[in-house]
């Protein structure tokens, strides 16, 4: 096959072949930051096809492939995307089969069912990596793509294809760090499935009397009043490195010279047990008091996100580590104003994009602060939008504008048009259909 083309699609793409097939590989239908993405795909391919479609002939279809033990069938969305897909796929691994043996299997399938562009949403957890690998020599579609939601760089297969992205996550200029060809849309980010927000939206959005009531219980659970500026900063331990606390430090500094009382508000991970007593020594060895540390248990969603209500604002990690992700989403549902950064790593510009669609305001540094002209600035964007009244106003814009931010419909949605254009560029160059090498010469392969 020839080496693919950069595509670059606009959001009014409509370029469509007549009948197009995209396979989606995974570990199982419906894994946890991939829900939305895998729950909405089919139906929004679905609704586009029939509406893109209309007077000419075109046909859109989603194939699923999972490849990992049970997949659950009986949830309300589960049931709506099944029934929106062309077809549903499983092929677990047998007992005592090789990965490589599997791999082939799965490959077949794939071939069999005619796919002309395969994502892979199998990522690189655990034997996945070694699964993908497999897939990726048998070459069981002729397009081959992966996506920032899978691999945080590049997958570093060369017969991968494809890296869906977009511009924030995977600027044009970075190109070179990627072995696949960039495949650039508007929006490249599918949050967790809007259900995991159903229930509280209901219960936060319903009234301001109710918003604050919930305001002020959280607030009383954790001790601190109602003027209390709480910087929530929940994020994995591993994210957490010495530039951010020493950023987190200057900003309560900073809040605490304007008059105000301010507190920084941590989750007690089970399995990180003894990192919020090394955050509390680091800090008080640096004049921060020990009643400006809180930690709370790890909650329920639900119970998280209602305590997320109770926040001033979401403190992002600055430096070299991940940022927030899941963290981000949830803190911009609860209508906190979000304080984030973009460095040169892919994992670091996730939020940024993620902050293009988001209803509450969001102030990203490209860099950590390091002068005082930055820090009075971002102290001042946390003083500026951190009352209760303009948070509720976020919720229920959150409610009703954020569909890209809460809603994996979006990225299916120009998930399809890559897939149509990609095909149409390959079609364009006389190449049909690949085909899948025989059993033996993948189970000899290194």
């Amino acid at each position: 096959l020839p080496l693919p083309l950069p595509l670059h699609l606009t959001a009014d793409t409509d370029e469509w072949v007549p009948s197009l097939r995209i396979g989606v590989g995974s570990r199982h239908f419906g894994g946890f930051s991939l829900n939305g993405l895998l729950q909405d795909l089919p139906c929004a391919a679905k609704w586009a096809g029939e509406k893109r479609g209309e007077g000419r002939g075109v046909k859109v279809e989603v194939v699923f492939f999972t490849s990992e033990g049970e997949h659950r069938s009986d949830s309300e969305e589960m049931i709506k995307a099944m029934a929106a897909c062309a077809s549903f796929t499983h092929i677990p691994r047998q007992e005592g089969e090789s990965t490589a043996a599997h791999a082939v299997r799965l490959a077949e399938a794939i071939n069999t069912a005619g796919i002309s562009v395969l994502l892979d949403v199998w990522g690189r957890h655990e034997d996945a990596a070694t699964l993908l690998d497999h897939i990726v020599l048998a070459r069981p579609a002729p397009i081959f793509a992966t996506s920032s939601h899978v691999f945080s760089a590049t997958s570093g297969h060369s017969l991968i294809d494809y890296y869906l992205t977009d511009a924030v996550s995977s600027p044009p200029d970075y190109s070179h760090h990627y072995v696949e060809k960039l495949a650039v849309v508007p929006f490249a980010r599918a949050s967790s499935h809007t259900s995991r927000y159903a229930s509280v939206q209901a219960a936060l959005g319903s009234d301001e009397a109710q918003f604050r009531a919930n305001w002020l219980r959280q607030r009383q659970k954790m001790g601190v009043g109602e003027k209390t500026i709480l910087l929530l900063c929940n994020h994995q331990y591993y994210k957490i490195s010495p530039a951010s606390l020493h950023f987190w430090k200057e900003l309560l500094a900073g809040i605490a010279a304007s008059g105000r009382d301010a507190a920084l508000v941590f989750v007690s991970y089970g399995y990180h047990t003894t990192a919020i007593t090394h955050i509390r020594m680091w800090m008080e060895e640096r004049g921060v008091k020990p009643s400006q540390i809180l930690s709370i248990p790890l909650q329920s969603v639900e119970e998280h996100l209602y305590m997320a209500a109770a926040m001033s604002a979401f403190v992002d990690t600055v430096g070299v580590l991940a940022r927030a992700h899941t963290t981000l989403l949830d803190a911009a549902f609860a209508g906190l104003p979000i304080l984030t950064s973009a460095g040169a790593e892919l994992a670091t510009r996730i939020p940024a994009s993620i902050a293009h669609h988001l209803p509450s305001p969001v102030l990203v540094m490209r860099t950590p602060p390091t002068s005082d002209t930055d820090l009075a600035r971002i102290t001042s964007f946390v003083l500026t939008h951190s009352s209760r009244s303009s948070h509720y106003q976020y919720v229920m814009a959150g409610g009703r504008q954020s569909a890209h931010a809460f809603s994996a419909l979006p990225f299916a949605s120009y998930l399809l048009d890559f897939a149509a254009l990609a095909f149409d560029v390959l079609a364009s160059t006389g190449h049909g259909h690949s085909h899948i090498v025989s059993a033996s010469t993948v189970s000899a392969l290194p």
